[in-house]
């Protein structure tokens, strides 16, 4: 009989796989003060 663990492994591993990174869409920048600056990528 299969271990339960060992296929929740196989699945985490391949749901992991599939994972796409999402490229950021735009970068959103604050000016705070004289040369200080604050960029969020969205």
């Amino acid at each position: 009989m299969p271990d339960p663990a060992e296929k929740f492994e196989e699945l985490l591993t391949r749901v992991q796989k599939k994972d796409n990174k999402k490229r950021p869409v735009c970068r959103v920048t604050m000016n705070l003060g004289a040369g200080i600056g604050l960029g969020v990528s969205v």
